[in-house]
């Protein structure tokens, strides 16, 4: 088995990685002050030859004060892209700065002569004092030894506050015999005195132990980070959400603790994190490629976690998917979901998402991938991607909101102005509209703590729970205006189109039968999900009341004030006032329609005549899939309604 030294000494100067997490192959002087630090590659501890040596962490000390050196990280994997965009390095010093903070001059940075996929990067330090400890990492570190102590942070908070379910075991042990643990955390309203099934007969829960209770009345969500362990990034985002769970003043978190039963495995690869690993676990393995086929052998913790998923879907509500993790290349904030064969089934996976750029600055849903070729494709190594966690779970439980949310280790390609948060109390949420100005900021580990508390946040307002949210401030204000949003973005997919044509073809035709029915007076029924009902009015005159049905759509806006009604329509001497509010559908054929002015028919059993609707007594909301904003509809426009026995319909819809 190779060995490899922790530390070196060049005189005064000491290089260091013999902590959790730290990591380099070796370091050597170039000159008095001058070093070069070489990475190590995933799984050469154990005499493993893999490509993945990106990260680096280790201390130097002994530099007098005011003294400077020159450091160089060799033998990183090609990372030009992202050094091109101003990447840097974290340091800190103790004891004078306690806190991680990005190198205050960008490094310079290039690739070997003789290989080009060698590349390096370079940087000089000023000792502060004399007995400064200066850190240096690829990114912000978080370690095992934190994320162990992050776990026993969230056990004192459940039993400080109390109320709060919280049970924590050991699920599995690694290759090398670390811990993987597992947390369950909810409140204490809705348990059962039945634990889960025990799944000690599949090699799992080694410790054995009481197992959880069972909360059958609640939704299950799993969060999971760190199958790759230099994405330290994915664990600031585990961090920052078990903050807001636990925070005993904010309503929301409640909310959230009453409803769900979070599962939650704060590291996956416990080895690969303790040795500061890139990307492998002990053997080299990229963990995210074996989740269809895992084997207790050779991927302890990916095949314990597939059971427990599969044991929640079948037995509990199981919900939600989450895999925490960051990214080298691509900016920003975003998520990798799946394709999935309806557009009602896809819709519901892009919501998800699509309220993350809500309640996040740096959230893109624009850099979203929701690809079947991204379900299916080869990495640069040659795994297929059928093997990462968001695909493979998907196929093992059928569950449509299976997400990998990454953060780029750099910074984002732009800002969303974040609306102000609303709901009753909303105030103590200390969180105003904002809209930032200047070039998008460097992301920093507080940055990825907050995407963290989205993911908590998100779940409230896709699950219509957030007593404090930002969607009625955005410019989709209610969840069926982001899906008919989202579902304008799929009409322009050739599979999801034929889906959408077919299924309007399908409902013209059935309005046409409907069409056909003898009218009888006195009856109702709906249209695209808004009731209408006739009733009989004095004579010389007729009128027509719609209201929402209680599952219809909430698209559409009441534009004047008054009684919540959808549309009122009162024929008398010889005019029609008007309140109309239009559904999704609607709005697009008044849209595209050419011809500005028709005739009104009230029909109730027999034809009572036909009046003009004048513009001006009424306005239209009109939204494209490219631009939310509200717009007068100028001209004429006319409704057509007729009664049957089997219910009332709109005739040939607004024309």
């Amino acid at each position: 088995m190779p060995s490899f030294e922790k530390v070196y000494s060049f005189g005064n100067i000491t290089f260091s990685c013999d902590f959790c997490s730290g990591s380099f192959a070796s370091v050597e002087a170039d000159g008095p002050s001058s070093f070069t630090v070489q990475t190590l590659p995933d799984g050469a501890l154990n005499g493993v030859e893999t490509n993945y040596r990106t990260w680096f962490y280790f201390s130097v000390t002994g530099g007098a004060a005011g003294q400077t050196i020159t450091i160089t990280v060799d033998n990183m994997n090609p990372q030009g892209k992202m050094f091109k965009n101003d990447m840097r390095p974290v340091f800190k010093r103790v004891p004078s700065q306690s806190k991680w903070e990005r190198l205050p001059q960008a490094p310079s940075y290039g690739y070997d002569d003789e290989d080009s996929k060698r590349f390096w990067i370079s940087w000089k330090h000023k000792f502060a004092t004399d007995d400064e400890i200066a850190f240096f990492a690829f990114t912000w570190p978080y370690s095992f030894q934190e994320i162990v102590e992050k776990c026993d942070w969230c056990e004192k908070q459940a039993a400080t506050q109390g109320r709060i379910y919280f049970h924590r075991e050991v699920l599995v042990k690694s290759i090398q015999g670390r811990p993987m643990e597992i947390m369950t955390v909810t409140s204490q309203e809705g348990m059962a005195q039945e634990p889960e099934p025990d799944l000690r007969a599949e090699g799992l829960y080694p410790h054995g132990g009481a197992r959880a209770n069972r909360f059958p009345s609640k939704i299950y969500f799993f969060l999971s980070a760190r199958v790759h362990p230099g994405e330290t990034a994915a664990s600031h985002m585990m961090h920052g959400f078990l903050d807001f769970l636990f925070n005993p003043d904010d309503p929301r978190a409640k909310v959230l603790r009453n409803n769900i039963v979070f599962k939650i495995v704060p590291c996956l690869n416990p080895d690969g994190v303790s040795l500061g690993h890139y990307r492998g676990d002990t053997l080299g393995q990229n963990l995210n490629r074996c989740y269809a086929e895992p084997t207790i052998e050779t991927h302890p913790t990916i095949y314990a976690v597939n059971h427990v998923l599969k044991m929640l879907k079948d037995t509990f509500n199981l919900k939600f998917y989450v895999d925490l993790h960051a990214h080298a290349s691509k900016r920003g904030v975003f998520a990798y979901a799946n394709n999935l064969p309806t557009w009602q089934e896809q819709v519901e996976n892009m919501l998800f998402p699509k309220l993350m750029t809500i309640n996040n600055p740096h959230f893109d849903f624009s850099a979203c991938v929701f690809s079947a070729n991204a379900m299916k494709s080869k990495d640069k190594r040659g795994e297929s991607k059928e093997g990462c966690g968001r695909v493979a779970v998907h196929q093992l439980t059928g569950l449509i909101h299976c997400y990998t949310i990454e953060c780029n280790y750099n910074c984002g390609r732009f800002v969303n102005p974040k609306p102000a948060v609303s709901g009753e109390g909303s105030a103590r949420a200390a969180s105003p509209a904002e809209m930032w100005r200047g070039p998008p900021p460097k992301f920093t580990d507080e940055i990825f703590r907050d995407v963290g508390k989205c993911v908590g946040v998100t779940t409230l307002d896709i699950l219509s729970l957030n007593p404090w949210s930002r969607l009625p401030n955005s410019n989709n204000k209610t969840l069926a205006d982001c899906r008919d949003w989202l579902k304008a973005r799929l009409a322009a997919q050739p599979n999801y189109r034929t889906q959408i044509v077919e299924e309007k073809k399908q409902k013209q035709g059935s309005l046409l039968e409907d069409k056909k029915q003898p009218p009888k007076a006195g009856h109702g029924g709906s249209i695209d999900g808004i009731s209408v009902r006739s009733k009989p009015l004095a004579a010389g005159t007729s009128g027509v009341t719609a209201r929402r049905a209680p599952n219809g759509p909430k698209s559409g806006s009441a534009l004047t004030g008054g009684p919540p009604r959808v549309a009122s329509l009162a024929h008398g001497a010889g005019r029609i006032s008007s309140r109309i509010s239009l559904t999704s559908e609607q709005r697009s054929i008044v849209q595209e329609s050419e011809a500005r002015r028709t005739a009104v028919s009230l029909a109730r059993g027999h034809r009572v005549g036909t009046v003009s609707v004048g513009a001006s007594l009424h306005q239209l909301s009109l939204d494209t899939p490219a631009a939310p904003p509200q717009s007068s509809f100028s001209g004429n426009v006319q409704l057509s309604a007729n009664f049957s026995s089997k219910g009332t319909r709109q005739q040939g819809r607004l024309r």
